[in-house]
């Protein structure tokens, strides 16, 4: 049975467990911010157990040296009797070759690898295809699965809550929110501004105007970003958006093209004979990561305009 574990609660989990590492992990998500602290949670508490070896191997569709990878798994190390290898496909595409390496990798961790060794899969990128591939499903059968979740604008703020609580302060929701739109898209500029609250804001319940003067706007977005944006009817945040990608220089016919895309979809949708099913928003690819939130929001505007629209007509 795969054993499956969210970031925090694998970091909770390895801090309460006297038991030695298991001998193989994956972690996969697109947050490279969460994974990094993954992987560092793992090496702090690996060294506490013993390993005091680490080796680190990029995987990808050209370039990989197997054969210095699989001496390590085998190998015995006179000076790092426990040791961790880190193996990490970026692209999620770790070609032919490596495919059937990874299998392999598989079938010694069926047989043992013993307690000194401690492998860890990184997957920063996994779509359907790969979900699907050969390799990851044998890889699975025999390891940890530690999902990292993509934090988009929604769970932002009680992401940003969560981490206030850690280091004993609180905001309301108006200072959650204003905090989010500050720091959205940039994970790792979110954790240094909440750090730096704790520095500069005493414990307890923030005060809106003192913390509202500490943070920097660091936020970062994209022309998807922008596109959502604009097909959930958020005004404000379109405009941050907007000034934001003039700032940056992005072209004036590529942003044109993405939000024409966007309303051909919706044109689409909306002559789908399903077009109040989260389903055909997410076959139509209207947002380019599709939440829950996303896709219930178009469905109240199509709704609530589609039945205007039926009953103007009676009228």
């Amino acid at each position: 049975m795969i054993q499956k574990f969210n970031h925090e609660s694998f970091i909770k989990e390895l801090q309460n467990s006297s038991q030695d590492l298991s001998p193989f992990y994956i972690i996969c998500g697109n947050e490279f911010f969460l994974i990094q602290e993954t992987v560092d949670s793992l090496k702090s508490i690996s060294r506490k157990k013993g390993y005091s070896g680490y080796k680190k191997f990029l995987i990808d569709q050209k370039n990989s040296n197997w054969v210095e990878i699989f001496s390590s798994i085998q190998s015995i190390s006179l000076f790092d009797k426990r040791r961790i290898i880190e193996l990490n496909i970026p692209t999620g595409k770790p070609g032919k070759y490596g495919s059937e390496n990874l299998i392999r990798i598989a079938e010694k961790i069926k047989k043992g690898l013993g307690s000194d060794i401690c492998i860890v899969l990184i997957i920063s990128k996994i779509d359907n295809s790969i979900k699907n591939s050969q390799w990851l499903k044998e890889l699975f059968k025999v390891g940890i699965v530690i999902n990292i979740p993509t934090i988009d604008s929604v769970k932002l703020p009680i992401w940003i809550k969560n981490r206030l609580y850690q280091q004993g302060q609180f905001a309301d929701s108006n200072l959650l929110n204003w905090i989010a739109d500050k720091v959205e898209g940039n994970l790792l500029a979110a954790h240094h501004e909440i750090l730096k609250l704790e520095l500069l804001c005493p414990k307890g319940k923030l005060n809106n105007a003192d913390a509202q003067e500490a943070i920097f706007d660091v936020s970062h977005h994209n022309v998807f970003d922008l596109r959502e944006s604009i097909l959930l009817g958020k005004v404000h945040r379109t405009i941050r958006i907007l000034n934001q990608l003039r700032e940056e220089d992005q072209p004036l016919p590529m942003i044109i093209w993405i939000i024409g895309e966007g309303i051909l979809d919706l044109c689409s949708l909306i002559n789908r004979k399903d077009k109040f099913s989260i389903s055909s928003i997410k076959e139509l690819k209207i947002f380019k990561k599709p939440s829950k939130y996303c896709c219930i929001s178009i469905i109240k505007k199509i709704r609530s305009k589609y039945l205007v629209k039926s009953n103007s007509a009676f009228t």
